[in-house]
């Protein structure tokens, strides 16, 4: 989330380079950063998890590990996952509201409501989407 604060508004490209690791946090692509492009060096070893669920105190809405808002998004090789176990009820691991979004060699990952698309146009090539339960997709 460090590296997409610092991301100017408005701004037209950002490449953000996310090397090997397990990154525990929250991470929103707000509106106004358009253009964003995350590459994580490998789908096995580079993953982003969270873990807020409607146990938790907050609503689907708010539980996905990332958040994408700003249109013209791109993530590769990378992992992202809500960690919240069945018991913790609804979460999400994606929710995206952009148009112009795309995935490519991804995984995305949780027990219940894995993909939240609330809004826009999304593109998945060569991902893998896992659930155990159902996908909501507005």
């Amino acid at each position: 989330m460090d590296a997409v604060d610092v991301v100017p508004e408005n701004s037209h490209n950002c490449v953000i380079r996310i090397k090997t690791g397990v990154y525990d946090e929250i991470v929103t692509v707000g509106k106004k950063k358009c253009n964003v492009v995350f590459i994580g060096d490998c789908v096995k070893t580079t993953v982003v998890i969270g873990n807020r669920s409607n146990i938790k105190g907050v609503r689907t809405f708010e539980s996905a590990t990332l958040v994408i808002e700003g249109d013209g998004f791109l993530a590769t090789g990378i992992t992202f996952v809500n960690m919240v176990e069945p018991e913790a009820g609804q979460a999400v691991a994606v929710r995206i509201s952009s148009y112009h979004t795309a995935f490519y060699r991804c995984r995305i990952a949780d027990f219940q409501d894995t993909l939240y698309t609330q809004d826009g146009v999304q593109f998945f090539k060569e991902c893998e989407i896992y659930d155990t339960i159902d996908f909501w997709a507005c």
